[in-house]
């Protein structure tokens, strides 16, 4: 088998795309696989994300593979590193052609402030058995900026649910083009200075379509004084400051009695 990969730093994350070629096997041991590299780990290991292997039993066709699913939902670590690996085991007349390969991306805050639209050629070179040279033309749709969070959350209300759950609310912060954070960053603290949690439960981080939190069962103690702060975070990993700290004092009856520092 001959393995061609297609591997590049650049100043952005894949979060998806696809992969295209016609495939003719020359005979029925004939094979392609196809692997998407998200990273390496601490020994050098590749990451996984995608892996999948045509055989020749469908004869001569074009292949297509996406792999936007094994991004859904995750935000990459900005390392933008990521690889392409072909492997092509063919025998005789067979072989592959017309390749293409589609990435779709993700700006870091590493990114420029804005894309160019056009079209920007990278030469690269496959590490394999015989060296091949390509080209990948990366083509932006706009030159929309990098997306940001305006202000930070406002703190609303405090209560005190049964059970010793508290209930905290604010107000939506909406990024720079008015959609909701990725995610809203909560922390309560039995200090003024954060320094630790009420327990692990009360450091946490809930989706952004959600503008209230409600705390685990049983940990606030009546006759204590506590403290909150919330702040959010768009899907690029922008986040805003913090919100002024508000404090809270649960009483024997299990009432909140709110102030702002």
């Amino acid at each position: 088998p001959g393995t061609f990969l297609f591997y590049r730093r650049l100043p952005f994350v894949l979060i998806g795309g696809d992969f295209r070629c016609d495939f003719a096997p020359g005979s029925s041991e004939d094979w392609v696989e196809v692997q998407v590299l998200r990273r390496a780990d601490a020994k050098g290991q590749p990451d996984i994300a995608v892996s999948k292997r045509f055989s020749a039993a469908g004869g001569r066709r074009t292949i297509y593979m996406n792999f936007d699913r094994a991004f859904a939902g995750e935000y990459p670590f900005a390392t933008y590193e990521y690889g392409i690996k072909l492997t092509v085991c063919c025998s005789g007349d067979g072989g592959i052609g017309r390749v293409r390969i589609a990435a779709r991306t993700q700006a870091t805050p590493f990114c420029p402030s804005a894309l160019n639209p056009g079209g920007n050629a990278l030469s690269l070179s496959a590490e394999s058995q015989a060296e091949i040279n390509c080209t990948l033309d990366f083509t932006w749709l706009d030159d929309r900026g990098l997306q940001r969070i305006e202000g930070y959350p406002q703190p609303v209300a405090e209560e005190i649910l049964p059970g010793r759950r508290l209930r905290l609310s604010w107000e939506r912060t909406p990024t720079s083009d008015g959609l909701p954070p990725a995610w809203y960053h909560v922390c309560v603290s039995p200090r003024p200075d954060f320094l630790r949690p009420v327990a692990p439960g009360f450091d946490t981080r809930i989706s952004g379509a959600q503008t209230t939190w409600v705390s685990p069962e049983g940990f606030l103690q009546p006759g204590r004084t506590y403290h909150w702060r919330v702040r959010a975070t768009d899907g690029r990993g922008f986040s805003s400051a913090f919100s002024a700290p508000r404090r809270f004092a649960v009483t024997r009856s299990e009432a909140a009695h709110c102030a702002e520092r």
